[in-house]
Formats: structure tokens, C-alpha cells, sequence
């Protein structure tokens, strides 16, 4: 729903922009809150996978369960630090003085 919605107003030629300005706040926060289900449900299959390994016989501190929690852990601050770096204000952008002065003098 959140994929057409955004398709509708921000792609779609007749969109206004007042409906654009508005609606980019619950965009992104929808965006979010998807993007923490894909993390979470990824954290999930890695538990599952892990349970069915061990139930399969797999050593309970062995090294591809190492692998397996290793990976889920990456998995969890990486999608920290995307929610951080999507959340976090951009810096104010630097103006630069374009003015040249001649290294000449007459």
C-alpha cells in the first residue's frame, strides 16, 4: 500500500505539491516502520534457522552457530545505523564565497 501511495503522489504528474509536502513526513515514518519488520523478520529467520540446526544436531557453541548469531548481530546494527542515519538531521549546506581575487598586483 505505502509502495502505491508513494507511486500516486510523488511519480504521478498531476500530484500537488502541498499533498507531496504533507505526506513526506508519514512517508518516511511508514518507511521506517517497514524497514524495521524486514530487520526483524530477518533476526527471526536466523533464530529459526539456527533452532532447526540445533534440533538437527548442530553443536550448541560451535562454529556455525557462532556464524549464524554473528551474522544476526551484523544484521540488527546495520539496520540500527540505517533508522540512525535516516532519523538524524543533514547538515546545513556550505555556502561557498565564489568570489576570486587577482594574486596579481598592478
Amino acid at each position: 500500500m505505502q509502495w502505491i501511495y508513494g507511486f500516486l503522489t510523488f511519480f504521478y504528474p498531476g500530484g500537488s505539491p502541498t499533498l507531496r509536502s504533507e505526506s513526506i513526513p508519514w512517508h518516511a515514518v511508514f518507511g521506517i516502520i517497514v524497514y524495521l519488520l524486514a530487520v526483524g523478520n530477518t533476526s527471526l529467520g536466523f533464530l529459526e534457522k539456527l533452532t532447526f540446526l540445533e534440533n538437527a544436531g548442530l553443536d550448541k557453541f560451535g562454529t556455525e552457530a557462532f556464524l549464524v548469531n554473528f551474522t544476526a548481530i551484523i544484521t540488527v546494527l546495520f539496520g540500527i545505523f540505517v533508522i540512525l542515519s535516516v532519523i538524524s538531521e543533514a547538515p546545513a549546506p556550505v555556502e561557498h564565497d565564489n568570489s576570486h581575487s587577482s594574486i596579481y598586483k598592478d
